[in-house]
């Protein structure tokens, strides 16, 4: 196994899937990442695993409507254009368009 900055590739067998903190460690060198250490470490149960699934579905859904805050006041109360909100995002202009026309609501309804 070797990360893609030594030369490794994007195939199955070289991938491992990290949250968000465990692969800065790995970057950081907190932790070191081996095989043998992977495959015998003792994993979590399903009731932790679907509790992070769930927290990062609630978070993904509350990141959403932040982005489309942020994009209405550009839009709104900045005047950019969709094109240069676009170009200054990364988001296409038809995801600017979407997200600028999201209901102007909180996301749990208030």
């Amino acid at each position: 196994m070797r990360s893609r900055g030594a030369g490794g590739c994007d195939t199955e067998d070289n991938l491992v899937t990290l949250c968000f903190d465990c692969h800065y460690k790995v970057h950081t060198g907190e932790i070191k990442l081996s095989i043998d250490k992977i495959i015998t470490e003792e994993l979590p149960g399903v009731d932790l695993i679907l509790q992070f699934f769930i927290d990062s579905k609630y978070k993904e859904e509350h990141c959403k409507w932040e982005q489309s805050a942020l994009l209405i006041v550009m839009y709104e109360g900045l005047k950019m254009s969709v094109k240069d909100i676009s170009f200054e995002t990364g988001f296409s202009s038809s995801m600017v368009r979407q997200m600028v026309n999201y209901p102007h609501l909180a996301p749990n309804g208030a």
